[in-house]
Parts: structure tokens; C-alpha cells; sequence
């Protein structure tokens, strides 16, 4: 991992998130999936409550593209970690990245 050679202090941090026991991996899911409605302001501390009463823990979002000036396509940026309060509007094919075990 790259982020571990740039900053060798979070490999403790990765090491415990990633651990073949615990089976946790990283996985973009549909906001349907936890009952949030698209076109609508939320806060992140919603979609990751949401996230987190399904057992997932919500860490970034994947906007589809198609809704961001100046983009066509899948070509949006991943946003990691926003902060709690930060409004985000969700848009059809949009995906939340989450920290989860199994699929």
C-alpha cells in the first residue's frame, strides 16, 4: 500500500482494518441499500449512521459523474472521509464506499 510507505504510522491502523480474520473489506454500495433517498440534502454523519446500522462502516463516497461540472461519465473523483456535518446530495448512481465483512 502506498499510503503506508507515505505515512508508515498507519500501518498498525491497516493492518487491524484489513486482517484476513476479521474478512473486512472495502465495497461501494448503492444508497438504496441503507434507505437514503437521492436528491436530497443529507448530512455524512446520516449516510454513515445509515452505513453503520447495517453493520458497515461508511468511509467515502463515489459521486457517478454524470451530475459533476465539467465531467461525463464515471470520471468523479472519490471523496474519503468528508467530514461529519458536510451536506452531500446523492444522485442516482452514486456509490458510498464502506469498510464491511463479506459481500
Amino acid at each position: 500500500m502506498l499510503q503506508v510507505a507515505a505515512e508508515p504510522q498507519l500501518n498498525q491502523i491497516f493492518s487491524e482494518l484489513f486482517n484476513r480474520a476479521t474478512d473486512h473489506e472495502l465495497y461501494l454500495r448503492s444508497p438504496a441499500r441503507y434507505g437514503l433517498q437521492v436528491d436530497t440534502p443529507l448530512t455524512w454523519q446520516a449516510v454513515a449512521e445509515a452505513a453503520r446500522s447495517s453493520g458497515e462502516t461508511a468511509i467515502g463516497l463515489l459521486p457517478a459523474g454524470d451530475h459533476v461540472p465539467g465531467v461525463t461519465g464515471s470520471g468523479a473523483a472519490m471523496e474519503l472521509a468528508p467530514p461529519a456535518g458536510r451536506e452531500v446530495v446523492l444522485h442516482p448512481g452514486d456509490s458510498i464506499v464502506v469498510l464491511a465483512a463479506g459481500f
